[in-house]
């Protein structure tokens, strides 16, 4: 087999990931085999292994993948308020997305790399949500009742619940999360 070259190998591992991913939207965590991710992603067992020592560390990639989204999303917004929410956990917002993450969170249970990778993403959310408070806050925008970690904790908190919400009730759209979170936003700051 002819080696190949750095770009072809992330090119293949990126592949692979966005193939797993469609499999675990569409199955599942447990439901979705190595099987299954390759005949999803027309590739063999032997490239799969190649890039992933099984599927648990497949799926820690996956977290830290998401995590490096969140940090480039942060990095690429100067605006907050319910754009900013969205971003964040648009990925979320979505029926198929939020039994991910309510499966990833249960995983994390008993796996304690994908305990500490949830943890790095939802503090990163937590983190970027505060300052995106902090910074409306200094602009006079709106002035908070409580530190802008707490109100960024209770955010997270919430959004994740809406989350919850959306897996039971699919029919709740985006756009009425956002104004939940715009709603929560308001309640806990006070009128300029």
């Amino acid at each position: 087999m002819p080696k190949l070259s750095p770009v072809k190998l992330a090119e293949r591992r990126d592949h692979i990931l966005t193939a797993a991913l469609h499999c675990f939207e569409k199955h599942g965590f447990s439901a979705t085999s190595v099987d299954v991710i390759c005949a999803e992603g027309k590739i063999s067992k032997g490239a799969f292994y190649t890039h992933f020592e099984s599927k648990d560390k497949l799926i820690e990639s996956l977290l830290q993948r998401r995590g490096q989204a969140i940090a480039l999303r942060a990095k690429s917004r100067e605006s907050f308020g319910a754009e900013i929410v969205e971003n964040f956990f648009a990925d979320g917002l979505t029926s198929s997305r939020g039994r991910l993450e309510l499966e990833a969170i249960a995983a994390s249970a008993s796996s304690p790399a994908l305990r500490a990778l949830m943890s790095e993403n939802l503090q990163l959310i937590s983190d970027q949500l505060a300052d995106g408070l902090q910074n409306l806050e200094l602009s006079g925008v709106l002035k908070l009742r409580e530190n802008p970690e707490d109100i960024a904790e209770i955010i997270r908190c919430f959004v994740l619940g809406k989350v919850v919400v959306n897996v039971v009730h699919p029919d709740c759209s985006a756009d009425e999360i956002v104004h939940s979170i715009d709603v929560l936003i308001r309640s806990l700051s006070e009128s300029l």
